[in-house]
């Protein structure tokens, strides 16, 4: 199927998903374009910067997926789409039911493309051309060994985001901003954020207050999910840190919330809208968290030395307070392309 065709169905079959990041097939042109310099280079041989090319999709991706978000699979899944290969995801072992849904709503020439597996299979994945592992860092680690050096990989571990707020900027139409960011996914995915750091020192309670009050408000409509035992046990767990250090503790009637005044540390919390406020600009101890940090929203234009500062940490991705949940399709994951990563190259002289 020539690539304008197939991007056609592909943006005709994700319409209803603004969440993935793109808007009808001509963004999504767009998006091969930026990658991979023309966007019928797929096709054939393309003249790009006075070099002809041509960039051949990978017949097979493997994907393992991760247990918390389905978001994830399914940016997988439409970028495999967009490529035109054979898609196998090995589900994890709770399933991801809106996945899955999305999988079979496909139309029959994309969904037979597309195999759902429960199991993982080594072999299969030894014969694919790429592998794309989402999880925790020590299991992306440890599927990057099984693989072959022929392979792509490419392997998304375990990341937080943050919050800046300005100074002056601790208004109730900030923490309303921040506190959609918070409650999107649950906290579950490397774009949610864990803390906020406030500028102004005086005014960091302020803020932590404003926003337990935005999670609170917001928490009507995001009825908070379930916990299981485990869940439960890391809430409690990240609860009485904070208290054993002496930080003020806000937390809805029925747990719908937990903010953490006055945090003096950077930690990663139990998620379900257990978020931190630091009285400071810069990270505690930053160095333990280079390379681990995703995304940093911002309440008012960054000036260079902060955008130096987190780019030196390793952030990807900077947007306006509330927006750390709706990355372009054209980010950089983890700084690296998402299409030009899996592709292979073939030059013409």
């Amino acid at each position: 199927m020539p690539t304008a065709e197939r991007l056609a169905a592909v943006a005709d079959a994700f319409a209803r998903r603004p969440e993935l990041g793109f808007n009808g097939a001509a963004a999504l042109r767009a998006f091969i374009a930026g990658e991979l310099g023309d966007a019928e280079i797929l096709d054939r041989p393309v003249t790009v910067g006075g070099v002809t090319l041509r960039a051949r999709a990978p017949e097979m991706i493997y994907h393992l997926c991760a247990a918390n978000l389905s978001v994830s699979a399914e940016t997988s899944l439409l970028i495999g789409l967009m490529l035109g290969s054979r898609l196998v995801f090995k589900l994890p072992a709770a399933g991801l039911p809106e996945f899955c849904a999305t999988v079979s709503a496909l139309p029959p020439a994309l969904r037979a493309a597309v195999t759902l597996l429960s199991r993982h299979d080594p072999a299969l994945m030894l014969a694919a051309d790429a592998v794309v592992a989402y999880g925790t860092d020590e299991t992306v680690a440890a599927i990057h060994r099984q693989t072959h050096w022929r392979q792509r990989f490419l392997g998304y571990g375990h990341k937080i985001s943050l919050g800046l707020i300005e100074r002056g900027d601790e208004t109730p139409a900030f923490a309303a901003a921040a506190a959609r960011e918070v409650l999107a996914y649950e906290q579950l995915g490397c774009l949610s954020p864990q803390a906020y750091l406030c500028r102004d020192p005086e005014r960091g309670e302020q803020f932590a207050a404003l926003l337990a009050s935005a999670l609170a408000g917001q928490r009507r409509t995001r009825p908070m999910p379930g916990l299981d035992f485990d869940r439960a046990a890391l809430r409690q767990h990240f609860r009485q840190a904070a208290a054993a250090r002496g930080e003020k503790i806000l937390a809805g009637a029925d747990g719908e919330y937990l903010v953490i005044s006055g945090a003096r540390q950077l930690a990663a919390g139990p998620a379900h809208a257990a978020v931190s406020v630091l009285s400071a600009w810069e990270i505690p101890d930053p160095e333990l968290w280079r390379d681990k940090l995703s995304a940093v929203s911002h309440s008012s234009p960054l000036t260079p030395a902060a955008i130096a500062y987190f780019t030196d940490l390793g952030v990807s991705r900077f947007c306006p307070t509330g927006g750390l949940q709706h990355p372009p399709l054209a980010w950089r994951h983890d700084t690296r392309p998402r299409l030009a990563d899996l592709v292979r190259w073939v030059t013409f002289n």
